[in-house]
C-alpha cells in the first residue's frame, strides 16, 4: 500500500531548497550559505531543519563525521521526492535514483558533497560566464556519455573557440577508474553521437585530479590514446582539487592542457 504523507503548504523559498537538494542530491548547511549568498550559516541551517522536521529532508550523519567536521548531509526524502514529482517538472529517472538516499555509501555522499564544493567555486572564478548543469539535470538527455558528467558547463554567451565543457571530479579515484573513464570518454567520441545530434564541436574534457602526480600521469595516458587513436581534435583540459577549490581569482589560470602541460590556462 502507497504510503500517504501530508504535504505541507511550502513557500517559494522552501521548494526552491528542495529543487536545489534535487540538482547536488546532498548539501548541508554551511554550503547552502555560501550558495544562497546568505551572511549566517545559521539561517541556512534553520530552513534546513524546518524542513527535515516536516519530512521534507533527510540528515545523514555517519558516526566519525564529527571528528572530521562534516556535519549533516541534508538529501530528498521519499515525501519531497513525491512532491517534486507531482509539482515540479524534474527528471523522473533522477527522481527514482534518490529513493536510494537513505542507503547509499558514505563515499557517494562525499563526492556529491565536493561536487557542490567545485560548483561553487566554478562560478566564484567565472561568474555570469557558464551555465553550469549537474548530472540529475541532465538524466534525460541521451546524447552525453555514460554515467553523466559531474558537471556542464554551457557559456552563456558563445564566442570563438570552446563552449561546452565536461567536468569530471577524479580526486578520490585512482588512476585505473579514471583512465578507464577516459576510454569510455573516447569511445563516445569516436562514435560521432553527439556532433551528429546537436551539429556542434565535442565538449572540452575537465579532469580535476588528487594531486599533481596524478594530473601528469592521466595527461600522459590520454596524450598517448589519443596519438595512438590518430585524435587531434578532442580536447582535455586537468588541473588538481587543491588548484581549483583554493582559487580566488576571477578567470584563474588553474587548468592544463595535456598537450601542453607546461602552460596554465583558464577556461
Amino acid at each position: 500500500m502507497t504510503k500517504l504523507y501530508r504535504h505541507y503548504n511550502l513557500n517559494a523559498k522552501q521548494i526552491r531548497v528542495l529543487e536545489l537538494t534535487y540538482k547536488f542530491r546532498f548539501i548541508t548547511s554551511s554550503l547552502l550559505a555560501q550558495y544562497k549568498g546568505l551572511k549566517s550559516r545559521h539561517s541556512a541551517y534553520r530552513r534546513l531543519e524546518n524542513l527535515y522536521s516536516q519530512g521534507y529532508l533527510g540528515k545523514r550523519q555517519e558516526r566519525n563525521d564529527h571528528f572530521q567536521n562534516k556535519g549533516s548531509r541534508y538529501c530528498l526524502t521519499p515525501k519531497a521526492l513525491i512532491y517534486l514529482r507531482d509539482n515540479r517538472r524534474l527528471s523522473e529517472p533522477a527522481l527514482h535514483s534518490m529513493y536510494k538516499n537513505k542507503s547509499i555509501g558514505s563515499a557517494f555522499i562525499d563526492h556529491a558533497i565536493d561536487i557542490l564544493r567545485a560548483y561553487l567555486s566554478l562560478r566564484s572564478s567565472y561568474p555570469d560566464v557558464f551555465y553550469i548543469f549537474t548530472a540529475a539535470e541532465l538524466s534525460s538527455y541521451d546524447y552525453f556519455p555514460s554515467p553523466k558528467p559531474d558537471l556542464y558547463l554551457n557559456r552563456v554567451k558563445y564566442q570563438k573557440g570552446t563552449n561546452e565543457f565536461m567536468f569530471y571530479l577524479e580526486h578520490d579515484n585512482p588512476s585505473f577508474v579514471t583512465k578507464k573513464r577516459f576510454d569510455k570518454l573516447l569511445e563516445h567520441f569516436d562514435s560521432g553521437e553527439w556532433e551528429a545530434e546537436l551539429g556542434t564541436p565535442y565538449p572540452t574534457i575537465l579532469f580535476v585530479l588528487g594531486d599533481s602526480g596524478s594530473e601528469r600521469r592521466i595527461q600522459h595516458y590520454i596524450t598517448d590514446k589519443l596519438s595512438d587513436a590518430g585524435i587531434d581534435d578532442l580536447a582535455c583540459y586537468t588541473t588538481t582539487v587543491k588548484a581549483l577549490l583554493n582559487s580566488q581569482n576571477t578567470n584563474a589560470q588553474i587548468l592544463s592542457s595535456v598537450n601542453q602541460p607546461e602552460k596554465l590556462i583558464s577556461l
